[in-house]
């Protein structure tokens, strides 16, 4: 006879995805309907599940999170990149805010892309995460995933100079 305690955890994770899956459609449908566009501009790109997401590796060097989307690098990374973690914390702040979430995602983009603001980050050592929408993606992809992401090294880079007196 067989056990349904080992088919358990399995099952639990199934609805899990499942219920993810239905509330990125629902609540969360503004970014994920933008996050399918991307998609089916990299639809050649490699694809994969993460965590009930479905996860692309395009040709940007850089992550990008829309609902029930998440893209990052191709070059070097597996499916429990730190990227990927990073990104999944997005999709979480997409499930929590739902509609809202896309004054987040302007904020993240602005923050990420706008050269006033990667010039200031370069100069100044502040760190990426230093951005609330950042920080806050982080701490929630870090925590639902029990890993660390890109932006844990970035933090115990930027501790370590600050003790030193660098910064």
């Amino acid at each position: 006879m067989m056990s349904h305690k080992k088919d358990t955890p399995h099952i639990i994770r199934m609805i899990r995805y499942f219920a993810y899956a239905v509330l990125q459609l629902s609540w969360g449908i503004p970014a994920s309907a933008l996050g399918f566009v991307v998609f089916l501009a990299n639809l050649t790109r490699p694809h994969g599940f993460f965590h009930g997401c479905i996860l692309t590796r395009w040709k940007n060097l850089s992550g990008l999170s829309l609902g029930l989307f998440i893209f990052v690098p191709e070059v070097g990374y597996r499916d429990a990149d730190p990227i990927a973690v990073h990104e999944y914390g997005h999709t979480l702040q997409n499930l929590i805010t739902g509609p809202f979430y896309l004054i987040l995602g302007f904020i993240s983009l602005v923050w990420a892309n706008v050269p006033k603001y990667v010039r200031m980050r370069r100069e100044h050592d502040i760190p990426y995460s230093s951005c609330f929408t950042e920080e806050w993606a982080t701490k929630l992809g870090e925590k639902a995933l029990n890993r660390p992401s890109i932006e844990a090294a970035e933090r115990r880079r930027w501790r370590a100079k600050k003790k030193l007196g660098r910064l």
